[in-house]
């Protein structure tokens, strides 16, 4: 008789330890919790890259506006216009930088609820994700690399191909938000 009491205040003091370390739906030994530890870790990665490329294209800008667009004169008192739009390309190029880390830091993860792992396998999407996060890490690496320094006309040149990196990684963005509808 005294085996079978044991028995049931094994089993009460199992169900207390798990609802301690499950307390709110919670877990710390649950492999979705890693996976989603490791998206924040990703995202962080991404935005480090992408602050340092809009960091590098803001003081090239700044540069190429202080040493190429020449003082306002009697005789010339606008600047250059194709001064000013190589300038802008410049600033243009930092602002979208800037949307997309705003972006990637605000990327949703599926919820960490009860719903979601009752329709949707969570481990499973987040392993999807985290696959596409690594493409998505190269693409702002390969953005990184891409910003040549801070010589304004070096990365003029390279404009096509920050462009085109850039374009990549919006691509890159919208297939992760795809995979969460």
């Amino acid at each position: 008789m005294s085996g079978a009491k044991d028995d049931g205040l094994a089993a009460r003091a199992g169900q207390v330890a798990l609802n301690l370390f499950r307390g709110y739906g919670y877990t710390f030994y649950r492999v979705e919790n890693d996976l989603r530890a490791d998206d924040q870790r990703v995202r962080r990665m991404v935005s480090e890259l992408l602050q340092q490329a809009r960091k590098t294209l803001s003081e090239a800008e700044g540069r190429y506006r202080r040493e190429m667009i020449p003082p306002p004169s009697r005789a010339q008192p606008f600047p250059p216009a194709d001064l000013v739009a190589n300038a802008k390309r410049l600033e243009a190029l930092a602002q979208t930088i800037s949307a997309l880390d705003a972006q990637v830091a605000h990327m949703p993860v599926p919820g960490n609820d009860f719903m979601t792992a009752r329709y949707r396998n969570e481990a499973d999407t987040l392993r999807r994700l985290s696959e596409v996060d690594v493409d998505l890490v190269a693409d702002a690496h390969a953005l990184a690399q891409a910003v040549p320094g801070d010589d304004p006309v070096l990365i003029l040149e390279q404009a096509p191909a920050i462009a085109a990196t850039i374009a990549r990684l919006k691509d890159r963005i919208a297939q992760r938000q795809a995979m969460l509808l």
